[in-house]
């Protein structure tokens, strides 16, 4: 197995900004109960998740018509938000072939692209606050399909976009 990474910084200048994308409109991370991931998953541990639509299918789930997950998450142990915690929470999301097939299978990252919107005085204003995520998926097809995702502030400010090729077996 080989593991590559790329890293692109540079300064960002004060000038003309506009975010096309909105958030969605749903219940506060007050009004969803807490679920989670798998406990044998040592990593989710570490996030609260509160399942809009989408969760995690059980082990009698039907197979979905959307691989649309949308859920509020923080550190469970209340830690602020800094970018290297803004990246795992980034990728916090199951693959999407369990919620259209209703079922786990074997499934991997092949690519995954990260990009940051927020600077560090967002995430400051953050704290340990939910953040709200959304993951969906474009095509299936010969045992691979892609996942786009928003994470945004409570506020409605866009925090991270990712997008990422995963392989799959059925």
């Amino acid at each position: 197995m080989t593991t590559a990474a790329t890293t692109v910084f540079g300064i960002r200048r004060d000038t003309w900004s506009e975010t096309e994308a909105s958030p969605w409109q749903v219940p506060s991370p007050e009004e969803i109960a807490p679920t989670g991931l798998h406990p044998t998953i040592a990593w989710a541990r570490n996030f609260e998740l509160r399942f809009v639509e989408g969760a995690v299918p059980g082990a009698d789930a039907e197979p979905s018509p959307s691989s649309v997950s949308t859920l509020w998450v923080r550190d469970v142990h209340g830690r602020g938000l800094d970018f290297a915690s803004l990246t795992a929470v980034s990728d916090v999301f199951y693959p999407r072939v369990y919620l259209r097939r209703g079922a786990v299978s074997p499934a991997g990252t092949i690519s995954l692209t990260t990009y940051f919107h927020a600077d560090s005085g967002d995430l400051a204003a953050i704290g340990g606050d939910f953040v709200l995520a959304r993951a969906h998926a474009s095509r299936f097809s010969r045992g691979y399909f892609d996942q786009s995702a928003q994470l945004w502030s409570r506020a409605g400010e866009l925090l991270v976009s990712t997008h990422q090729m995963v392989y799959f077996k059925t």
